[in-house]
């Protein structure tokens, strides 16, 4: 299987999502739409392929690195990021995180970022390690929700006709016919953007909802006026970094894990 710029873009698609408690408190529990590491492994070995793909992981500061790497056409291409800890099995918990937020660099999830926050009212139970009271989501009697899932989803539906539903990838550009908006400079393997990084850019752009002038204005406020056929490899990667950076900014990061 030989994986293109276009493969790519398929790893932007919608599938099945969760729910998890974010804050819990005795005002109610905020609750955040989530996929789990192995929901973004079978993705990856249904678009790329389980060959043309690869993770690593690194240690840097006490924090745990994922580096996610993908064979696109003949060139190993890497994005990594870190993790935070989870409340069970910490350095597990970062690795998972890690890879997810690596995968969120490919596309992965990312249509996570626009699904809103949901939120229910709580009910107490227990306490927790240092005596303070635990809340958990319940329904409106007061009920406590064990499948938060299936209680959102039922919820939505019936509120929503038929439930949220995120907004659809745009379709990728006929293989015949590059990006219009950021044409590929000459030598671009070599000297400037690859094709991969231009696909990501224009993917995070649309993500965004920046116009293609707003994205020039961005560049040329950072890269002396230059656009995006005008970077060398170097600049055009910081680029593509800081703009995954603005990305992780949406709805404060909440959906970045």
């Amino acid at each position: 299987m030989r994986v293109t710029p276009e493969t790519l873009l398929e790893l932007r698609k919608e599938f099945p999502y969760k729910w998890k408690v974010q804050t819990a408190k005795h005002w109610g529990c905020e609750c955040v739409s989530y996929v789990d590491a192995r929901q973004v492994m079978d993705l990856l070995d249904e678009v790329v392929g389980p060959q043309n793909w690869q993770d690593h992981y690194r240690e840097v500061a006490g924090k745990v690195y994922c580096d996610l790497t993908i064979k696109v056409e003949d060139e190993w291409i890497t994005k990594s990021d870190c993790g935070t800890a989870s409340h069970f099995e910490a350095e597990k918990g970062q690795a998972s995180d890690a890879f997810k937020r690596a995968a969120v660099k490919w596309g992965i999830g990312r249509f996570l970022y626009s699904i809103p926050t949901q939120k229910t009212k709580s009910v107490e139970s227990g306490k927790d390690d240092r005596g303070n009271p635990r809340f958990f989501p319940a329904d409106e009697q007061g009920q406590r929700i064990y499948n938060l899932t299936g209680y959102i989803e039922n919820r939505l539906k019936q509120t929503n006709q038929g439930g949220y539903r995120p907004p659809k990838a745009s379709p990728a550009p006929p293989a015949t016919q590059p990006p219009k908006e950021l044409p590929s400079p000459p030598s671009v393997a070599v000297f400037g953007a690859s094709k991969a990084m231009t696909v990501e850019v224009l993917a995070i752009r649309d993500t965004l909802g920046w116009t293609p002038e707003q994205l020039g204005i961005w560049l040329g406020e950072r890269y002396d006026g230059k656009g995006w056929r005008d970077l060398n490899r170097s600049q055009a990667q910081s680029a593509l970094e800081s703009l995954t950076s603005e990305l992780h900014k949406l709805k404060g990061g909440a959906h970045a894990r």
